[in-house]
This record gives structure tokens, C-alpha cells and sequence, in this order.
């Protein structure tokens, strides 16, 4: 999100952290460090109904001959319908999958021999798995999974930190009470 002042500003809102915003949306080219393309809207905006028009936008700003096209997205762009599209246009994806219960059904049929330390991310590790979301028809997605140690004593006592949204609601219960240490 994009924070705005002022209360004049067409479509801002207020988003989850209770700041005046509007939704922001950015295709870069990573290889190149360039916006190809870009969205504003509401700051309480879902982002999945404008995804496919903004990666359009983007690809059409490619030069010929650009080689292959890869999608890096955040949690806001998951939907078996986008998945459907990327793969309809293409498009190599990486697309983050909101934590829900499903994802930790996941994360506990991963062998404890498959977590491997992550790369630059210190106190964190990653495992990867076979995924078939529901209503996807094709061959199986890799599933990678990051689990992350956090200490009892990090945790926020606010009920909209987004830490607590990352923690299984079980674990979460036994940091806050001092059960665990972490």
C-alpha cells in the first residue's frame, strides 16, 4: 500500500493497519531495476480482480526477443483462476500462498529430513513439496515452504500484528501464555 495525506485523495482508505491509503500495484522488471507497469487503487482493494490486467500491461512493454517471462508475486495475487492464466500466457510464476489452514496441513506432511537452512535469512529454514490447489487441473506446483523461529518474547500482544497471522494458532497459544520459549 501506498500511505496518503490529506482526506481529499480519490479511492484512499483506510487499510488493515489503520492508515489512509491507496493499494499499490507494480510489475518490475528485475533484471533491468524497472516499473513496466503500475496500478493505483482503493487501499482496501483485493488485488486479484485487476492481476491479469496489470501483468498484460506489463508484458506488453516488453521488448521482442526478451527470452522467457517469469512472475515473481506476493500473497495478494493467489488464485487458482490467475495460476490457470499464468500458465495460459506462458508465464513461469512464483506466487506466495496465504496462510491458511491448508498450509499447515501441508507444512506437516514435509519430512523433518527435508527442511534445509534458507539463504541470507538468518534462524530460518525451507522445504519444498508437491501442491494441487484446490481447482487446479494440471500437473502439481512446487510448494516452498519457509518456517522461521520466532522467540515467545517477540511476539506482539496486538491482535492485527501480522507476525501472529504467520503463527499456527496452537503455537501461537502456547508463546503467548510462556509455555514454549519459541
Amino acid at each position: 500500500t501506498t500511505e496518503v495525506c490529506g482526506g481529499q485523495k480519490e479511492d484512499a482508505t483506510y487499510n488493515y493497519e489503520g492508515k489512509r491509503s491507496l493499494g499499490s500495484l507494480f510489475c518490475i522488471w528485475a533484471e533491468r531495476r524497472r516499473v513496466v507497469a503500475a496500478h493505483l487503487r482503493s487501499g482496501s482493494a483485493s488485488d486479484k480482480p485487476i492481476s491479469p490486467a496489470v501483468v498484460q500491461r506489463a508484458l506488453r512493454t516488453l521488448p521482442q526477443g526478451h527470452g522467457e517471462v517469469r512472475l515473481r508475486a506476493d500473497s495478494g495475487f493467489y488464485s487458482v483462476p490467475f495460476l490457470k492464466w499464468c500458465r495460459r500466457h506462458r508465464l513461469g510464476f512464483c506466487v506466495v500462498v496465504p496462510h491458511y489452514q491448508t498450509m499447515w496441513e501441508a507444512r506437516r506432511h514435509i519430512s523433518p529430513m527435508s527442511w534445509r537452512p534458507a539463504q541470507e535469512m538468518a534462524g530460518a529454514e525451507v522445504a519444498e513439496r508437491p501442491f494441487r490447489p484446490t481447482g487446479w487441473e494440471g500437473e502439481p506446483l512446487r510448494l516452498l515452504v519457509r518456517g522461521v523461529r520466532v522467540e515467545a518474547d517477540e511476539i506482539s500482544q496486538s491482535s492485527r500484528s501480522r507476525r501472529r497471522r504467520t503463527i499456527p494458532q496452537q503455537q501461537l497459544r502456547l508463546g503467548l501464555k510462556g509455555v514454549v520459549g519459541h
